[in-house]
């Protein structure tokens, strides 16, 4: 992700002796030079696939997050510009529940595309939204279909007064599909 003085990347590191993953987060400057690494740790399995700027330059990320050796619920964090924490929240349930991608779709209203695992081998994709404030303000399945989310975005209006477009972007066996998701969830 770019914003106007360089390049985030969101990611974890994981420990192969002990399988425990932290998330980290990494800024370049427009050269490719390091200007700061932030790792977030805790005792949990944590992993981040998924960054994005928001209107006022904090830096949202989201993944994963649970017991190593339990199911995961869907981790979302926001930093300041300088990668500090502010807050950090989980959503999901019982079942594994893995954040693939985020956007901001309005200030302060973030949108995560998703997956849910059912029986540890049916995956549905799945968008949730929040609010800055961290509550969930919205969630939906896409599909019964196992199809799992690859990416969520939106693209801008074709016209000033025209609805925003979201898309998420499904995988099933061997294809590809578009899906426009705008109705029903925002």
């Amino acid at each position: 992700m770019l914003d106007s003085s360089g390049y985030i990347f969101g990611g974890s590191v994981e420990n192969n002796t002990t399988g425990d993953a932290d998330n980290l987060l990494v800024k370049f400057d427009n050269n490719g030079d390091i200007i700061f690494v932030k790792k977030y740790a805790s005792t949990d399995f944590e992993a981040l696939y998924g960054d994005a700027l928001t209107q006022d330059d904090h830096i949202l990320l989201v993944g994963l997050k649970g017991p190593y050796s339990a199911p995961k619920d869907v981790l979302l964090m926001k930093t300041d510009p300088n990668g500090n924490l502010i807050w950090q929240k989980q959503y999901g349930g019982a079942e594994t529940d893995w954040g693939y991608s985020i956007f901001e779709n309005e200030l302060f209203k973030y949108v995560i595309g998703a997956i849910k695992i059912y029986n540890g081998i049916n995956a549905n994709p799945w968008i949730i939204i929040t609010d800055s404030c961290q509550t969930e303000i919205g969630s939906g399945k896409i599909s019964n279909d196992e199809i799992a989310v690859i990416n969520l975005f939106n693209l801008p209006p074709p016209l000033p007064h025209a609805l925003l477009q979201l898309y998420v972007v499904l995988y099933s066996g061997d294809r590809l599909t578009l899906k426009n998701v705008r109705s029903g969830f925002l």
